[in-house]
């Protein structure tokens, strides 16, 4: 809870910082990445915990309103399939999930963001809450080309997943960064 605190707090001053009035040209980013989600509390075929690593693809939207602060959606598709253990006698069955999140990131550097955000998890056996935190880091290459690469950790309610994203994106409206 402390933590949550914290970071409330650091979004809050850097929404008063961003009150400052200048010249802003507002920027929408498209991106698609490929990652690998590491999964602590799976299961294997016995019912024994393992480590699972589940290859991703994303498709990303953001939006920059101000300089310093951006909103965003996350789509993520895992490309596998896998048991968590829901409690001491029962598991659930994770199959090819799709993810879905709103974010709110905070731009502290040029190219550099931290994201935090909610929405759910979805796939054919259960339909799971997910909160959201991460960072992003952007790489221009050309006028609106960029790479990225992205850390992610997902609370499930049920679970936890840390994930790990690189990607190409488009921007439209570079010209605001030079």
């Amino acid at each position: 809870m402390k933590y949550l605190v914290l970071i409330l707090a650091f979004c809050f001053s850097i929404i008063l910082v961003g009150q400052e009035k200048e010249e802003f040209e507002m920027e929408h980013k498209l991106s698609f990445s490929s990652g690998i989600t590491f999964v602590p509390k799976a299961l294997d075929a016995e019912g024994n915990k393992e480590f699972v690593f589940v290859p991703t693809l994303g498709l990303d939207y953001n939006f920059e309103f101000h300089k310093y602060m951006a909103v965003g959606i996350i789509n993520e598709f895992e490309l596998s399939k896998y048991f968590i253990e829901k409690d001491s006698l029962s598991e659930v069955e994770r199959e090819y999930a799709y993810t879905g999140l709103i974010t709110f990131s905070v731009i502290p550097f040029k190219n550099f963001s931290i994201f935090i955000g909610g929405g759910a998890e979805f796939d054919k056996h259960k339909i799971l809450p997910c909160i959201t935190g991460g960072i992003e880091y952007e790489l221009a290459f050309g006028k609106n080309w960029f790479g990225k690469m992205a850390l992610q950790y997902n609370y499930l309610f049920k679970y936890s997943s840390f994930g790990f994203q690189v990607g190409v994106g488009y921007a439209f409206a570079r010209k605001k960064k030079e």
